[in-house]
């Protein structure tokens, strides 16, 4: 008889105390915080999440609300907590734009695993500095689906994560129409071969010093490759027969990209 009276009372302490939750004013959000947003704005956010202001909060977090922002494109990670009374924190990680595809007229602004995080009718402020990935063969595809990761998308992905900042924002351009053969196009129209840019970690430094100097030059024709790991420049045939360029050309990808070269360009490139 004890015992039966004892598991009334547990129950009827849960039936009280969840009548008590459920009624209180202090389970009913009244406010939340947002932590991690770059882009995204508040209400953005809120017309993801529905509308949370003075819903209990048992009421909210069965509607899965960290669920609900991974399904927005441009979230990559969510958590949602509650701290009493009646706050709500929101914390968000946000997926980073990386590149623009060309698509249909339009732009794809796309991360490093190929989510479409915007469409693009042209080119704003905004996205001006991510270089255009060309060379993709794409299907139908609308904002939040994600692009077939193919060999050549890869290897866009991989140029673009191991080139040298500076070196990547003078890229307007990365070619992949094949996969193991990776063009890069500067600002001054300087076509840039990097293989399959397995080796740009190490090298990309050289290159952007190669890149200063033939700017300084206004040498904006010929091309540059990779060949046995370092960068060197090609000249077209009417440059090439010139041998004192050719030479200054050498000594300056040579050199460190720390060093000074005030000094070599001040002197005679014949001597």
């Amino acid at each position: 008889m004890r015992k039966w009276l004892l598991l009334f009372l547990f129950f009827l302490l849960c039936s009280l105390t969840g009548w008590w939750i459920q009624g209180s004013p202090s389970f009913r959000v009244s406010s939340f915080g947002i932590i991690g947003v770059q882009s995204l704005s508040k209400a953005e956010i809120v017309q993801q999440l529905g509308e949370i202001e003075g819903r209990h909060i048992l009421l909210v977090m069965l509607n899965r609300p960290a669920d609900r922002l991974l399904l927005h494109p441009r979230v990559k990670e969510a958590r949602v907590a509650f701290h009493y009374p009646s706050h709500l924190q929101v914390e968000i990680t946000e997926r980073t734009p990386i590149a623009l595809i060309p698509y249909y007229n339009h732009f794809l602004v796309v991360d490093e695993e190929g989510r479409v995080l915007d469409l693009l009718t042209s080119i704003s402020s905004r996205t001006s500095s991510l270089p255009l990935v060309t060379g993709l063969n794409l299907p139908l595809l609308s904002v939040g689906e994600t692009v077939t990761v193919t060999p050549n998308f890869l290897a866009a992905v991989r140029v673009i994560l191991h080139l040298d900042p500076q070196v990547l924002l003078q890229t307007v351009e990365i070619d992949v129409s094949s996969a193991l053969q990776v063009i890069l196009r500067s600002s001054d129209n300087i076509t840039i071969d990097v293989g399959e840019g397995h080796s740009l970690n190490g090298m990309s430094s050289n290159l952007l010093l190669l890149l200063e100097y033939l700017r300084g030059e206004q040498s904006f024709e010929g091309q540059i490759l990779m060949e046995d790991g370092v960068f060197v420049y090609c000249a077209p045939p009417r440059v090439a027969e010139d041998t004192d360029a050719n030479e200054m050309i050498e000594e300056a990808w040579q050199s460190e990209p720390e060093e000074d070269l005030s000094e070599e360009e001040d002197s005679d490139p014949g001597e």
